[in-house]
């Protein structure tokens, strides 16, 4: 796979997760993705658990879109900087909706194995996101 193929493959996914084509992302992923959300410490796995993620993002945020700013890409990997905006409106565990406009610079590590997506790990601000949001986390 060339360097081109990897970024333009990144950077179809935000293109699809903007225009909720769910089908049309599942075919550039392996069987076997996994993704690690690196705040939370979430690990999910295969189509469904990247299905998942991706949905748990929509259900809080049901307006959520994505912008990419970066792209770094390998024959292997890449790398994507984006930020990800939407409206609070739905709760999820612990956080209630709260109607606030989250503005929020991601990072994402991709890893690629037979030209299909293998590995996603997920970087971001848990802090600057529940400021935003104007939440306060529980002391554990």
């Amino acid at each position: 796979m060339a360097v081109l193929d990897t970024g333009n493959l990144v950077k179809s996914l935000y293109d699809n997760f903007n225009k909720r084509s769910f089908e049309e992302t599942r075919k550039l992923l392996a069987d076997n993705v996994t993704v690690t959300d690196v705040p939370s410490g979430q690990i999910l796995r295969g189509h469904e658990g990247f299905r998942s993620f991706e949905q748990g993002w929509i259900t809080a945020f049901p307006d959520a879109k994505t912008e990419v700013t970066h792209v770094v890409a390998s024959e292997d990997s890449a790398v994507v900087e984006f930020r990800g905006r939407g409206t609070h409106k739905a709760g999820t565990g612990e956080i209630a909706a709260t109607g606030k406009k989250l503005d929020l610079p991601f990072c994402e590590m991709y890893r690629f194995k037979n030209g299909k997506i293998s590995e996603v790990r997920v970087y971001y601000d848990a802090a600057s996101m529940t400021r935003q949001l104007g939440v306060t986390m529980p002391a554990r």
